[in-house]
């Protein structure tokens, strides 16, 4: 009896076991239906230092000139200390098991608070690098309340987690640091870097691999990382849930944008791009003075270069080519990490969002490849000017805005190429002219706003005297409705062209006092991740981590305060990538529609929170309507309804 009794047991064990597995065996069919068409997408990595190894994960997000461009985190290829440099960094990829690897090229990184790098591998070595393929390959903004989650990558291997292991997110959008939580249990050291997974796409990246509720970057900042903060292609689509057939939303640029980029390519990656060349074997410190002065100065010599920046480890001779050839194109700048770097401002923390949607931004203008020779850009001379002469000034009594009359006249808009640091988005220089106009000495303040509106903005800081922060373009509208029936007056914003003519006080020069830039000149660089000018600021008794009182800063030409640095100010115009090609020289108001999605409104002069690139007149930046951030402010222009005196020399 007892004999058949632990028979019944077995066997019912036994059937129990055989249930289950089957059971997780269907029930992991949806984690894995999800991961493997981004299986192709992920890397392994060996990160070699003086001292120790590293290996993680990391994850194609775009493609250019037959380069390859990977996300990780910053900690699998950088380490702790100065002492323990990077030698190389090793790739590996899921169809092709036999190789020793592919070493990639360093290019950028963030320590805190998103621990990011950025890497870059030539295509051409790689071994079956035709199996990648962007289409139907998605990043998505939206998530539910603890939707299941899925990874790729676990202890060296391109694993999966059934669905019985998968897990969940803990909340509904990114935190202000742009951080996602994740309750799951089947991580393991050695998933840093791995891509974060649900139904619609990648959501986020692993940058905490220890089993529980782990961490992971939000794959919008990634994306701000790459494509906006950095000159890097973004090729993933965007996963639109507002689309009934879960349709993706694409960032190709049109073939007018095409034209002018062929043209523009050669100069403006020599301008933008600033990254590390790694030699097999080499210690990065060795390399801290080096930066390319080209990314693509010819074919012949592009294809020298990508091979030593990208050369398989199976095979020595891929080594050897041109390597010469390419060490003449170096230039000896020092390598920083994006803490210190000159880049965009669009990671900075957002505050809140009046909708579901968790980010305003787009990707920034990409480079087309194409083979074919183009012309070089026509840029247009630009006029002599003498600086104009401040105008009149007015008091205006109720909220006691100063504003200075600003003279009729014409300049070029946009940045010549050989400005340091331009931006794509700033070609080409233009002329424009614009009639006299009001312009606002100051930025909006505090003060100002609650005098019309009866409180602060949400989330504001500092004393009255303080910019108006943070609020949306729509806001902003509101502020202006109110102020015109308070007053009998028309108070607008400016228009992009009226705010750069301003900002320009008739100079030509990337700023109003020059190409230089000091702590003294504006308010930037006070920021945890751009410390450039905290030391300037606690010096002159100013808050850290924020903005100036207006006016603490010189006036430019014109007596206006703050043009540049401080707050970013909102301007009446959609943002549109091609306007300058097409812009009317008289007056322009900006395009009819915003060319990017979500739709967008014009910012302009950087802030607080930017560095010395950020800092000058031509910066295009923009923001949706509904959008604030903590450096989002605005002045204002006062209409002259008597007509205008003085217009612009046609």
């Amino acid at each position: 009896m007892q004999q058949l009794i632990l028979s019944i047991i077995t066997i019912s064990a036994v059937l129990v076991f055989f249930i289950l597995s089957a059971v997780s065996s269907l029930a992991g069919g949806v984690g894995k239906e999800v991961c493997e068409p981004y299986k192709p997408l992920v890397v392994r990595i060996t990160t070699q230092f003086s001292s120790g190894e590293e290996s993680g994960f990391g994850f194609l997000v775009g493609e250019r000139y037959n380069q390859f461009y990977i996300v990780t985190a910053n900690h699998v290829v950088r380490s702790n200390g100065p002492d323990n440099p990077t030698k190389q960094v090793v790739l590996h990829f899921s169809w092709d098991p036999g190789s020793r690897g592919y070493k990639a090229e360093l290019l950028n990184t963030v320590y805190r608070p998103l621990d990011l790098a950025l890497l870059r591998i030539n295509k051409r070595i790689i071994n079956g690098a035709d199996r990648v393929s962007w289409e139907g390959r998605n990043w998505c903004l939206r998530w539910q309340l603890e939707e299941e989650v899925w990874f790729i990558g676990r202890a060296r291997k391109w694993y999966i987690p059934p669905d019985r292991r998968a897990g969940v997110l803990l909340g509904t959008e990114a935190d202000l640091q742009g951080f996602i939580q994740i309750d799951i249990n089947s991580i393991q050291p050695g998933t840093s870097g791995a891509p974060l997974l649900v139904r619609n796409g990648l959501v986020g990246m692993v940058v905490t691999d220890s089993p529980g509720k782990t961490r992971a970057v939000n794959i919008d900042y990634i994306r701000r990382f790459v494509a906006i903060e950095n000159p890097y292609p973004w090729s993933l689509g965007r996963y639109n849930s507002d689309r009934r057939d879960g349709g993706t939303i694409t960032n190709t640029p049109s073939s007018r944008y095409r034209e002018a980029e062929k043209a523009e390519v050669v100069h403006s990656t020599s301008q933008r791009l600033r990254t590390p060349e790694m030699t097999l074997g080499t210690p990065l410190a060795d390399f801290e003075g080096r930066r390319d002065s080209n990314e693509r100065p010819n074919r012949q010599a592009a294809h020298a270069k990508v091979a030593s920046h990208g050369d398989s480890l199976d095979s020595e001779k891929n080594l050897q080519p041109s390597r010469s050839a390419v060490q003449k194109n170096v230039n000896k700048r020092s390598v920083r990490s994006l803490a210190h770097a000159e880049t965009l401002p669009h990671v900075s923390q957002p505050l809140e969002y009046d909708d579901d949607v968790t980010t305003p931004q787009t990707t920034a203008m990409e480079l087309v490849d194409n083979s074919s020779a183009a012309p070089p850009e026509k840029l247009v001379e630009q006029p002599v000017l003498s600086p104009p002469e401040p105008g009149d000034s007015l008091l205006e009594p109720l909220t006691r805005m100063d504003f200075i009359r600003l003279p009729a006249g014409c300049f070029a808009m946009g940045s010549p190429k050989k400005e340091k640091g331009r931006y794509s988005n700033e070609a080409p220089p233009h002329p424009v002219c614009v009639d006299a106009f009001w312009m606002g000495k100051y930025e909006v303040t505090l003060a100002q706003w609650v005098k019309i509106r009866g409180k602060k903005p949400r989330r504001s800081q500092g004393s009255e005297n303080h910019p108006a922060v943070p609020v949306t373009w729509e806001e902003t509208q509101d502020f202006i409705s109110r102020l015109n029936k308070k007053t009998g007056q028309v108070f607008r914003l400016p228009t992009e062209a009226e705010w750069e003519y301003a900002a320009r006080a008739g100079t030509t020069a990337a700023r109003y006092w020059g190409d230089d830039i000091s702590c003294d000149k504006a308010m930037y660089g006070n920021d945890a991740n751009e410390k450039s000018c905290i030391d300037y600021v606690q010096q002159q008794e100013i808050t850290v981590g924020g903005a100036a009182p207006v006016g603490s800063y010189p006036p430019n030409q014109f007596g206006l305060h703050d043009m540049l640095g401080n707050v970013r100010e909102w301007c009446a115009d959609w943002y549109g990538e091609e306007y300058y090609f097409s812009s009317p020289k008289n007056n322009p108001a900006g395009p009819s529609q915003s060319s990017v999605d979500p739709p967008a409104r014009v910012l302009r002069g950087g802030s607080w929170l930017d560095g010395s690139r950020i800092i000058r007149a031509a910066v295009r930046q923009w923001l949706a309507p509904g959008k604030r951030y903590y450096d989002t402010g605005f002045r204002l222009v006062l209409v002259d309804q008597e007509g205008t005196e003085n217009r612009a020399t046609q």
